[in-house]
């Protein structure tokens, strides 16, 4: 299929078919607005990462899928989205803390309840803990 209208049917289609991910779409509407860092943690194929984009946010999306990661940075750059507003790196969820940053808000929309997040130290990663505690309560 030609690539430009493969990306138009996933930018019409998108987040895609999934009825799970589309209703946990609903939670962006609690990201936080402005020129703040996101963690996009197992991003998958990016969809709250280019929410947060939308909201003005820097965005660093991670996943261990080299090839999905490929398609979010393809999918970013058919959307003319800055690539220095939103990144994509293949890395482990369980050394976040090699990545030497400090966000704002993290999304792990897909596999992650709130108690795993501390569980994997990611309340360090946070400049702000009450953000994270009050979001948590809101997907428990």
């Amino acid at each position: 299929m030609n690539k430009k209208i493969f990306l138009l049917t996933k930018k019409i289609l998108f987040p895609g078919l999934d009825i799970g991910l589309r209703k946990r779409m609903k939670l962006a509407k609690y990201f936080q607005v402005g020129d703040i860092l996101t963690l996009d943690a197992g991003c998958g194929n990016g969809a709250f990462g280019f929410k947060a984009v939308k909201k003005g946010n820097r965005v660093i999306g991670v996943d261990f899928n080299e090839e999905k990661l490929k398609r979010c940075e393809e999918f970013r750059d058919y959307l003319k989205i800055d690539p220095s507003r939103c990144r994509f790196r293949v890395h482990n969820l369980y050394e976040l803390l090699s990545l030497n940053e400090k966000f704002d808000q993290i999304t792990a929309k897909s596999f992650l309840k709130p108690r795993t997040a501390i569980t994997f130290g990611w309340v360090i990663l946070l400049k702000s803990l009450g953000k994270c505690l009050k979001r948590s309560v809101l997907s428990s």
